[in-house]
């Protein structure tokens, strides 16, 4: 109670407090009305304002916990992309297919500006392609 009385004092910024008011509850409702819509800072919040408080940062720290998996679930989701890339190129360049490896460095070459080499590259006879079909040939048995 000397916090409250004390707070209601600064409030008023050093009038004093009538000892026998006419209408007492009339009084006090200004006085608390007064100090309680003024500058000066409650001495004890109110457990309404601590709950709501408490609740306010609940909500936020769930909102970051969310948005954090919501990340995370991303970022693996791409990483699991990005893995299931390398491991097709991998598989592409360690199966067969020199004939196409050979023609991607004859292009790179190429691009390079090294007509020389990119000549040598094409004019070696890699056969792993498939045989064309000819025209007249007729559809392919299986």
């Amino acid at each position: 109670m000397p916090d409250l009385l004390d707070w209601i004092r600064q409030s008023r910024g050093g009038r004093e407090l009538l000892d026998a008011p006419n209408r007492p509850l009339g009084y006090l409702r200004s006085l608390l009305d007064e100090s309680l819509t003024g500058d000066a800072e409650p001495p004890h919040p109110a457990r309404r304002y601590d709950a709501h408080r408490d609740q306010v940062a609940a909500a936020c720290r769930r909102d970051v916990v969310d948005q954090a998996a919501a990340v995370a679930t991303a970022r693996d989701a791409a990483r699991a992309e990005w893995h299931s890339r390398e491991q097709a190129r991998q598989a592409e360049r360690a199966g067969p297919g020199t004939g196409r490896h050979a023609a991607l460095a004859a292009a790179r070459a190429a691009a390079r500006g090294d007509h020389a080499a990119a000549r040598a590259i094409a004019a070696t006879d890699v056969q792993d392609w498939p045989a064309v079909a000819q025209p007249g040939a007729g559809l392919p048995r299986l």
